[in-house]
């Protein structure tokens, strides 16, 4: 795979992670209601910017395991 790639490969799981990070002492159902407020925010920028939505759900799913990694 070619490193001009990789960044982008990434990226989901750092944004989900830095999230999780950040809403950490959260209850769990609040941290899950905040998560999918933020992931949908995120996927409605991705599709006003021009990524097809079967990627901006994929970007937003690595991001969303990531996060619910980081909790666990």
């Amino acid at each position: 795979m070619p490193n001009t790639i990789q960044p982008y490969i990434q990226m989901p799981e750092q944004i989900g992670i830095a999230g999780a990070s950040r809403m950490r002492e959260l209850p769990a159902q609040e941290f899950q209601q905040r998560l999918e407020q933020r992931l949908d925010h995120l996927r409605a920028i991705l599709l006003q910017q021009g990524h097809p939505a079967p990627a901006a759900v994929a970007i937003c799913q690595a991001a969303r395991e990531a996060a619910q990694e980081v909790r666990q």
